[in-house]
């Protein structure tokens, strides 16, 4: 026994099966069961795509984090820069090691090459999160393809069999 969104299916024989006690083809229910994977994949494509929207707008954060930070950084080595509190709120809360309050150059350098590493490690991130939805829509498209192929050869069939009555 299986289940299509809740509803049991039985075999009745090679032919027909019933979804709650209502009979249907074998045709209709590859098409039901079909329609449900398609279904399925499409909220996966959704949440993936949500994923992908959330990611980047992180990256056009931290460049823009990044961009402040390159225009606050000491111009001497001698001189001592205080890194704002945007800047550190921004790190904190993504787990970024930076140094706060007034700091010199190359504290200031190193919080830079902290936030690069944190845009590379995004960047990755968001390539991976790109393959996996290029590979839903490749399954998605799949669905619709071998629904389009069972309608096809259901139809053809039913030709086949009016033209040889």
């Amino acid at each position: 026994m299986t289940e299509i969104s809740g509803q049991s299916i039985v075999t009745i024989d090679a032919a027909q099966g019933a979804i709650d006690g209502q009979n249907v083809d074998i045709m209709t229910l590859m098409m039901m069961l079909q329609m449900e994977r398609a279904e399925t994949i499409n909220t996966q494509l959704m949440d993936q795509a949500n994923e992908m929207k959330n990611k980047n707008a992180l990256l056009k954060e931290a460049q823009n984090v990044l961009m402040a930070m390159r225009a606050d950084r000491p111009a001497k080595s001698s001189g001592k820069a205080t890194v704002s509190a945007e800047m550190t709120a921004f790190a904190s809360a993504h787990g970024i090691d930076i140094k706060t309050g007034r700091i010199n150059q190359s504290e200031w350098d190193q919080n830079i090459e902290n936030i690069k590493g944190f845009i590379d490690s995004t960047n990755s991130s968001s390539q991976l999160d790109m393959i996996r939805l290029q590979g839903l829509t490749s399954k998605y498209n799949n669905a619709f393809e071998t629904m389009t192929n069972l309608v096809k050869k259901d139809g053809d069939l039913k030709s086949t069999i009016t033209r040889n009555i």
